[in-house]
């Protein structure tokens, strides 16, 4: 904003504020306090997701000054304590409100692999090495709770998508997720080599210009829809076209005119049988892809989660690990479908 007047620039900071996150693996924090604090400074990071700390104890740290340290699962770590971590995350991720930003970000040792089709909407195309196992955790993650993986939006060099290099290995398995809501938010995610505190792991940075709660308020009254989506109900699909056909008497004279009054028809009979959505972006989101399917299957996911809870018996965190797995597969297909 160097070239813009003072009053310009001015008026711009008020209505948007710029931010860089990022992540860095530290491999420990034993005498590096100094070390990421210069880092953060020079590289002008507002915050910076820290991991494998090597500290005991519990799975989040106050460091003082309003920072706090959370954990990650580490390459070691048994497949019991990741299944919990992932259980931790979404537990945490629900219980933020829709309208609210959230970011994730973190080593979270898995490879996403190149895009595809199906994950096109979280996935931007710019991933490096082939997906593995950790890597469909990290896609079931982002696509179940509609989050972006950053890292892969921009296009950047081979070289430039590696977050960690040791001797002739180098992958992608540093992450920053960002609400799809917001991604308009995201102008740039990049790794920086070099000069950084760990010489194998790369720092990734994510620079977001978020609006102004006001302007970003204002912004999201859109213009009321129909919910076509609800044709899929039979009873709704049948009193639409019977209204339709009933009202469609009028001979065919002129084409143009023939089909306005056609489209108005239809356009008119669809707001009464399936009414529409209130233009206000993002209120009740859930609602219009939340089937009776996806309802049955969260509602087996909580159930199997409450009986192990109760019982701490290896059984039943098998069955809520399936009924998991279930929920996040069939929430991703209802999402997918009602996208499209």
């Amino acid at each position: 904003m160097q070239g813009l007047p003072h009053r310009e620039r001015v008026r711009l900071k008020k209505r948007a504020r710029e931010l860089r996150v990022g992540i860095l693996n530290v491999g420990t924090m034993t005498g590096r306090g100094r070390e990421i604090a210069d880092l953060m400074k020079t590289r002008r990071v507002d915050i910076l997701c820290v991991q494998e700390t090597r500290w005991k104890g519990n799975k989040a740290r106050e460091l003082g000054e309003g920072y706090k340290m959370f954990y990650a699962p580490q390459t070691g770590c048994s497949d019991e304590e990741k299944d919990h971590f992932w259980s931790d995350l979404e537990e945490g991720m629900e219980k933020v409100p829709a309208d609210e930003r959230c970011l994730v970000g973190g080593d979270l040792n898995g490879h996403v692999g190149q895009n595809n089709h199906v994950i096109s909407r979280i996935h931007g195309g710019y991933g490096y090495d082939e997906r593995n196992a950790e890597g469909e955790r990290i896609v079931d993650f982002a696509v179940s709770k509609d989050m972006v993986l950053a890292n892969t939006f921009f296009t950047k060099r081979q070289e430039h998508l590696v977050t960690y290099k040791s001797g002739g290995r180098s992958s992608q398995i540093d992450y920053l997720m960002y609400k799809r809501k917001d991604l308009r938010e995201v102008k740039d995610c990049k790794v920086i080599p070099g000069d950084h505190v760990s010489v194998q792991h790369r720092l990734v940075v994510m620079d977001l210009v978020m609006e102004n709660e006001k302007i970003r308020k204002k912004k999201m009254q859109g213009p009321k829809r129909i919910k076509w989506f609800k044709l899929e109900e039979i009873e709704l699909c049948k009193q639409f076209k019977e209204k339709v056909l009933e009202e469609l008497t009028h001979e065919i004279g002129d084409v143009d005119e023939w089909w306005n009054r056609t489209m108005e028809i239809i356009l008119r009979v669809a707001r009464e049988i399936l009414g529409e959505i209130s233009g206000k972006m993002f209120e009740n989101k859930e609602t219009w892809w939340f089937s009776e399917e996806v309802k049955d299957v969260t509602k087996q996911k909580r159930e199997a989660k409450k009986r192990w809870e109760g019982t701490q018996m290896e059984e039943d965190w098998m069955a809520y690990k399936e009924a998991n797995k279930l929920a996040k597969k069939t929430v991703a297909i209802a999402k997918d479908r009602a996208y499209d």
